[in-house]
């Protein structure tokens, strides 16, 4: 049974809906591609420390701009750690004055937003249920908890799957700096790791060019 939507604003709860998920609904005779971006790359790591098993139904791995070791000591992390979490009443009151806005104004201010980035006016509707405070304050919480719980690499675990593992880093990522990749060489040649120009977020604006490089690695490991 899939955990409650209670348990799916902490980790431990993301974790576990995403093992039932598995174990319920994919067919144990297939073999699995896993592709976890930022937390979600972290979440694959720790579900497979939980259930080493599924290793053995999983063909390929693909971490994308992953958060998997010292969040909080992150230039994004420390802002999120050391000034939001402290002014979180605060944070929480814009969400709620944001949203209280007519919708013709927080349309404006969104389209202008999306304008000045270079992104699609379609997002505006995604945008505009983010602004709800009761969506927030839950974005929030799990942010905190993430904060809490990424801490030491899992080398416990990598190093089980490292055969299989394809990790892509940004060269401007304020949540993985490059200098993480450092603690992941000991792994190579097994592990294949890249840096590329694109941003955390890439699903914003560079989807199509790391589902490629994504469906690079998936082809190369169905051929071996």
């Amino acid at each position: 049974m899939l955990q409650g939507q209670e348990n799916l604003f902490n980790l431990e709860g993301q974790i576990e809906h995403k093992l039932d998920f598995i174990y319920n609904y994919v067919d144990k005779r297939s073999n699995m591609h896993l592709i976890g971006h930022s937390i979600g790359s972290w979440m694959i790591l720790e579900a497979l420390q939980k259930h080493s098993n599924l290793i053995n139904r999983i063909s390929s791995i693909n971490l994308l701009f992953p958060t998997i070791q010292h969040m909080a000591e992150t230039k994004n992390g420390i802002f999120l750690n050391n000034f939001i979490r402290n002014f979180h009443t605060i944070a929480l009151l814009v969400f709620t004055l944001a949203y209280m806005l007519p919708n013709y104004i927080k349309s404006l201010l969104i389209k202008i937003y999306l304008k000045f980035n270079s992104l699609p006016l379609h997002y505006e509707e995604r945008i505009q249920k983010y602004c709800n405070p009761r969506v927030g304050e839950k974005v929030l919480f799990l942010a905190y908890d993430e904060m809490d719980k990424v801490t030491s690499l899992n080398n416990y675990i990598i190093e089980k799957i490292k055969h299989m593992t394809n990790i892509i880093y940004s060269n401007h990522d304020g949540w993985v700096p490059v200098k993480y990749m450092e603690d992941l060489k000991c792994y190579q040649p097994y592990l294949q790791m890249k840096v590329v120009n694109i941003d955390h977020a890439f699903v914003l604006k560079s989807a199509e060019i790391i589902a490629e490089m994504v469906s690079d690695y998936i082809k190369l490991k169905l051929n071996k």
